[in-house]
């Protein structure tokens, strides 16, 4: 069976997709489509309290209250920084 019999055969407009899908399976990968981890990190917190420093410590560093320049960029080790910082202000242990 050709890569266009299958194509239509499976309704796929784009047989592209049937050679890619044809050269996987020749290889022996997955066919599953890989997940990728958008959106906010969930992070588990070992009591309330500790959710609610967490909150207030990502409240206080959205609202700016660190001193920031707003023409250059903030470096990466300085934003650590002000995440430990946030976190021993706040006590916050994550686990």
């Amino acid at each position: 069976m050709s890569i266009r019999e299958v194509a239509t055969h499976l309704d796929v407009q784009d047989k592209y997709q049937v050679q890619v899908s044809a050269a996987k399976t020749k290889q022996g990968m997955s066919l599953e489509t890989a997940t990728s981890k958008r959106g906010r990190l969930r992070t588990k917190f070992s009591s309330m309290e500790d959710e609610m420093a967490f909150l207030r410590a990502e409240i206080e560093y959205l609202k700016g209250r660190f001193p920031k320049s707003t023409q250059v960029m903030t470096s990466k080790a300085v934003r650590f920084q002000i995440i430990e910082d946030l976190r021993a202000r706040h006590g916050l242990v994550c686990s």
